[in-house]
């Protein structure tokens, strides 16, 4: 097998392992959204009045709604 024939295989092979690893931003996108998802539904199990937006700022900036308003 020449160079230029080996090479071929060499990206031919790094195909099959691409297509095998997941990929990182879909894994932290979906990791981000279970997160939310849990949070808010725990809270709400917990008897807490936060909105889902308020728990997307909360987890995202973590900005604690003031108290006594509601949006």
């Amino acid at each position: 097998m020449n160079i230029p024939e080996k090479l071929r295989y060499i990206d031919e092979l790094k195909s099959e392992i691409d297509k095998l690893v997941t990929r990182k931003d879909w894994d932290d996108a979906f990791f981000k959204k279970v997160k939310l998802g849990f949070t808010y539904t725990s809270n709400k199990l917990e008897g807490n009045t936060l909105t889902y937006g308020q728990t997307i700022k909360l987890l995202r900036d973590l900005v604690a709604p003031k108290k006594g308003l509601s949006h």
